[in-house]
């Protein structure tokens, strides 16, 4: 199995290494800075947010260009894809977290409830939730089919700045955070 891994620059570029640490393609395109960058569940894609507002969707094989989303009213900061690949979340400093429709590439939900910027983003294994987290200090967790915030955990005093469920079952969820604490929540 070929390895493959990625990384996002200021120089408003991703690229593509093998895991020999040889470039492989550089995707170009963003006007500003990028925030951080995933890979689609398949493989094939991945998606890049950038501080100019936008979020794309390149092909891993070939380097293009597939998707050129704007949405955001500030810099996107952060993406992450649905499990089975079909849904996109971006998220930003303009507080909000937005998920995407992959197959006809609109805006289909925008959470609104973070009163500041949200820094990361991470969809359960089951995918119906989501969580974020934010500059608020804020973890929330937001339910897809009730389209609403369902927790708000208020576990740090500084900014959270990324959210992962565990990979398996998503029985729990990890938080990073500016406090020097990591919290892990059942």
């Amino acid at each position: 199995m070929k390895l493959l891994v990625a990384s996002a620059s200021a120089d408003r570029t991703a690229k593509l290494w093998d895991n020999n640490g040889n470039l492989l393609t550089t995707f170009k395109g963003h006007l500003d800075r990028l925030g951080r960058i995933a890979f689609h569940p398949s493989g094939k894609y991945l998606g890049t947010a950038s501080f100019d507002k936008t979020w794309r969707l390149w092909d891993v094989g070939t380097g293009k260009e597939l998707l050129l989303q704007e949405g955001h009213s500030r810099s996107v900061y952060s993406i992450c894809f649905h499990p089975d690949g079909s849904l996109a979340t971006s998220c930003g400093l303009d507080s909000l977290a937005r998920v995407w429709d992959l197959r006809t590439g609109r805006s289909i939900l925008a959470f609104e409830g973070h009163v500041k910027p949200v820094l990361g983003i991470s969809f359960s294994p089951n995918g119906y939730h989501l969580a974020t987290g934010s500059e608020d200090n804020f973890c929330r967790i937001w339910d897809l089919r009730k389209r609403k915030n369902i927790y708000s955990i208020p576990a740090h005093k500084n900014l959270i700045s990324q959210v992962k469920y565990e990979p398996q079952e998503g029985y729990f969820l990890a938080t990073s955070l500016y406090d020097t604490k990591t919290a892990v929540c059942f």
